[in-house]
């Protein structure tokens, strides 16, 4: 999207983030457009079978974060319009997912569809 936009073939109106993208710091975010509250994102993690040692888990993300650090990748998933997390890790993450499971699971039964 992003090349489509930088490309003049589309025109970003905003970004359904929190705050701006690096890669695109023009974009206002939704709500710095008149949408509060309006964030939808798409969130990538490793994820283990319940039960696995935080020992194992600490290990995982320690790995994680050294590759998210590393700054060619970094630039390139900026140049695709991904943000890292970085310092975002096991804890972190399953508070997150459960704050998106309880705000979307009202919007999913509204439009009729049944969650797991």
């Amino acid at each position: 999207m992003i090349a489509l936009h930088r490309g003049g073939k589309i025109r970003i109106l905003a970004v359904n983030a929190p705050a701006r993208l690096e890669a695109l710091p023009d974009i206002p975010t939704t709500d710095e457009a008149g949408l509060p509250n309006f964030v939808s994102q798409t969130f990538f993690g490793l994820f283990g079978p319940a039960g696995t040692p935080k020992a194992a888990l600490e290990r995982i993300d320690q790995a994680t974060q050294t590759a998210w650090n590393d700054a060619d990748f970094r630039k390139r998933l900026v140049e695709a319009g991904f943000e890292s997390m970085l310092g975002f890790g096991p804890d972190k993450a399953d508070a997150y997912l459960k704050q998106e499971i309880a705000r979307w699971t009202p919007i999913v039964q509204k439009v009729g569809s049944q969650t797991q």
